[in-house]
């Protein structure tokens, strides 16, 4: 009884010290918050790594230098910290942007204004979106892969890492359009600051 005692004891106590450390290392592995959320670090340096292979491949270089970095995390968190505001707000709205609604966007009449900024897309001869352009590289990330050599596989699983982000950023450029407008819908100004507006334009000083 004493053996299995002790047995059981060990047991507990080593899933307790199991236990803590797990927790200990949630609390320690944490990057930001947002509304309570929290953000891990491993979760946040993975976007910076997929915004700097995006930004490598768009600028064409093999390496960013210590300030293009900076900025790239900076941007990571400001763009991580919008995306959970809008989807905590989209989701109380019951705003949506689905896979048919992208899907347009790319290959619709309307085409995303982030596909039509991005160098990526541009025909270089005119300086100017190409559809064709476009279709060329989205033919390349969906041909099989099994008769490739090593590199090009490892370059079209590149560009289907970019394209997921570039998806993932026209996702929430209309989610936000969509927030916008139905904001300034429901925002008026009412007789008060009206009354105010125009008395403030009345007076004058230097």
């Amino acid at each position: 009884m004493t053996v299995i005692g002790l047995a059981m004891l060990a047991f507990i106590l080593g899933d307790l010290m199991t236990s803590g450390r797990t927790i200990f290392n949630k609390v320690k592995d944490k990057a930001f918050e947002v509304n309570g959320e929290v953000i891990s670090t491993e979760e946040y340096f993975n976007r910076v790594t997929e915004w700097e292979n995006f930004q490598k491949m768009v600028s064409g270089q093999t390496s960013l230098d210590e300030n293009a970095t900076s900025q790239i995390r900076e941007l990571v968190y400001q763009q991580m910290v919008r995306e959970k505001m809008l989807d905590a707000q989209a989701k109380k709205l019951g705003l949506t942007v689905s896979k048919e609604e992208v899907n347009d966007l790319v290959h619709g009449e309307t085409i995303s204004p982030l596909l039509q900024q991005l160098p990526l897309f541009v025909n270089p001869e005119t300086g100017v979106y190409d559809r064709n352009t476009l279709m060329n590289f989205l033919n390349t990330i969906n041909q099989p892969v099994q008769s490739l050599k090593p590199e090009e596989r490892a370059l079209v699983e590149q560009y289907k890492q970019v394209w997921l982000f570039v998806e993932n950023l026209i996702k929430y450029q209309r989610l936000e359009e969509k927030f916008t407008a139905l904001l300034s819908g429901a925002v008026m100004t009412n007789d008060v600051e009206a009354k105010k507006w125009f008395e403030w334009s009345q007076t004058n000083a230097d």
